[in-house]
C-alpha cells in the first residue's frame, strides 16, 4: 500500500480513472475537487460546484463532480480540469460507463433514475423501474449495457440499458389513418419537442383505431439478439390508448409489442420485441417497420383530440 498525505482538509467522494492512472476526490469545505496521479500522489485543485462532495470518472477523458444532496452533476476535463458542462436534472448519486458514453443518476423522487448521454450532456430518459430506488445505490456496467439499482427495504435489480445498442433512426413515415396537423419526418428524429401532431380519421366501427402512424428505419444486417423501439410522445388525454406494433416480415403481419395508456406530458415508451426478434428485421435490406395506433378508451372533452410523437428510434443488440 502507498499512502499519500497532503492538506489537512477532508477527502470526500474518492474515485479512480478506468485505467487506474489517475484519481479524483472532493472537499466540501472549500468547494474544490482534486485530480491526482496514482504513481506519485501529486494533485491539482480545481474549483467545483457548491458543496461538492462526490467525484466519479466518466470514461477516460472526463470526471464528474457534484454534491450528493440533489445538486447538478458537473462534467470536467479529467486532464485539465476545464469545465465541460452540466448534466440535466438534480441527482443524489451518479455512475458512468468506462467508455464515457452513458451515465445514470438518481433523481427526486428516489424511485426515478436518469439515463444521460455524457458526450452531448443530454437526458436520454427517466425511468421508475417499478419502484426500485436509484438513490439507494445504483451503477452501470463498464460497457454501458446494464443498469443496476437497489431499493429500500432490501433487494436489488438489473435491467438492460434501453439506450444501448445499434441505433436506427426514422427514414420514412406515413399516416394510414388520421390527419396530419403539423410536423414532418424530421420531427421524429430528435427528442427536441418538435412533434408530429396527428388528429383522428374516420372509422367504420368504434373498436378501430382512428390514428395509425407507420414509421420505417434501416438497421445493419446481421444476427439480432434483441430489438426495441423507443417512442417519446404525448396525447390530449389519458383516455387514449397507445399501441405499438412491429411488422413481422416472416409472418407478413403486425404483432403488438407494447400497449399502454397515453400520457398528457411527454413520456418515453420502450417497446421490446421479445423472443425471436430477427423476424422483425427484413433479412435482405435491414428494414424495420413499426405501426403506432391510438384510440379513445373513455370520454375525451376535446374534438378533434390529438397525439404528438416527438422521437422514435430503434436499438438492436447482436
Amino acid at each position: 500500500m502507498v499512502a499519500f498525505f497532503g492538506e489537512t482538509w477532508g477527502v470526500d467522494g474518492l474515485s479512480l480513472s478506468p485505467d487506474g492512472s489517475r484519481g479524483a476526490f472532493a472537499n466540501i469545505d472549500s468547494n474544490r475537487f482534486f485530480i491526482f496521479d496514482t504513481d506519485d500522489g501529486n494533485y491539482v485543485a480545481f474549483p467545483g460546484p457548491t458543496s461538492v462532495d462526490q467525484t466519479r470518472f466518466a470514461g477516460p477523458a472526463k470526471v464528474a463532480a457534484w454534491s450528493r444532496y440533489y445538486q447538478v452533476v458537473s462534467i470536467y476535463n479529467s486532464q485539465t480540469g476545464e469545465f465541460v458542462g452540466d448534466l440535466p436534472g438534480l441527482a443524489w448519486s451518479a455512475s458512468f460507463d468506462t467508455i464515457g458514453k452513458f451515465g445514470i443518476g438518481s433523481e427526486v423522487p428516489w424511485t426515478t433514475l436518469i439515463v444521460w448521454d455524457v458526450n452531448s450532456l443530454t437526458k436520454l430518459g427517466t425511468y421508475t423501474f417499478g419502484g426500485w430506488q436509484g438513490g439507494f445505490g445504483s451503477d452501470i456496467s463498464d460497457d454501458g449495457r446494464y443498469i443496476s439499482t437497489g431499493r429500500s427495504p432490501g433487494g436489488w435489480g438489473v435491467w438492460r440499458n434501453p439506450h444501448f445498442g445499434i441505433i436506427g433512426t426514422p427514414n420514412a413515415f406515413s399516416i394510414f389513418r388520421g390527419g396530419l396537423i403539423s410536423g414532418s419526418l424530421a420531427s421524429l428524429v430528435n427528442d427536441d419537442d418538435s412533434r408530429l401532431t396527428v388528429r383522428p380519421g374516420p372509422v367504420f366501427v368504434n373498436t378501430q383505431s382512428p390514428i395509425h402512424v407507420i414509421v420505417d428505419s434501416t438497421v445493419p444486417i446481421g444476427p439480432v439478439s434483441s430489438l426495441r423501439m423507443l417512442l417519446d410522445g404525448r396525447a390530449a388525454s389519458t383516455s387514449i390508448e397507445q399501441r405499438i406494433e412491429f411488422y413481422d416480415f416472416i409472418a407478413g403481419a403486425y404483432q403488438t409489442v407494447d400497449l399502454r395508456q397515453a400520457t398528457t406530458a411527454d413520456s418515453l415508451a420502450v417497446a421490446n420485441a421479445g423472443a425471436n426478434p430477427g423476424r422483425f428485421v427484413q433479412a435482405v435490406t435491414g428494414k424495420v417497420r413499426s405501426r403506432i395506433r391510438y384510440k379513445a378508451t373513455g370520454p375525451i372533452f376535446q374534438y378533434p383530440w390529438t397525439i404528438g410523437i416527438d422521437y422514435v428510434s430503434w436499438r438492436l443488440d447482436r
